[in-house]
């Protein structure tokens, strides 16, 4: 039986809203050691679970928006990504560089300084969405208008 896409599974989820993938908990969890959602529990009331899923959307909008600098046809690169197979491998390693990055460095993409925003990006998640995609005989970057 063939797998339909987009889907769920542990470590990486399909946002309806946004339409991009988002990694879990469990994958920072079990990947990295880091337990998100205990690092962010302040015990002030506040959800703990949300913070981590907050910090883990941000991470997928860095790697989205940063993408989406290279088409006008946004929807349609995001389409690639929901849908063909090679594709969900390389943004799950896309966002997992990004998210060690983010976890070391912060998300500099919120900073007014000019100067950290262009390191906003970590190079291997650079390098990542550089990969060929053979269904698309290019890569996700530059896949037309």
């Amino acid at each position: 039986m063939s797998q339909t896409y987009p889907y769920n599974d542990d470590y990486m989820v399909f946002d309806e809203l946004s339409h991009r993938y988002v990694l879990t908990p469990k994958f920072v969890l079990e990947r990295f050691g880091v337990d998100l959602v205990g690092e962010v529990n302040t015990n002030d009331g506040a959800n703990a679970e949300i913070k981590a899923n907050l910090f883990l959307r941000t991470v997928s909008n860095s790697v989205y928006n940063y993408l989406h600098q290279f088409s006008l046809d946004t929807q349609r690169q995001d389409c690639f990504i929901a849908k063909i197979p090679s594709l969900r491998g390389i943004i799950l390693r896309a966002l997992e560089a990004q998210c060690l990055y983010c976890k070391h460095n912060g998300t500099l993409s919120y900073t007014a300084v000019k100067e950290a925003q262009e390191l906003a990006i970590c190079p291997e998640t650079k390098a990542e969405l550089e990969s060929y995609v053979p269904e698309l005989g290019t890569t996700i970057l530059y896949c037309g208008v």
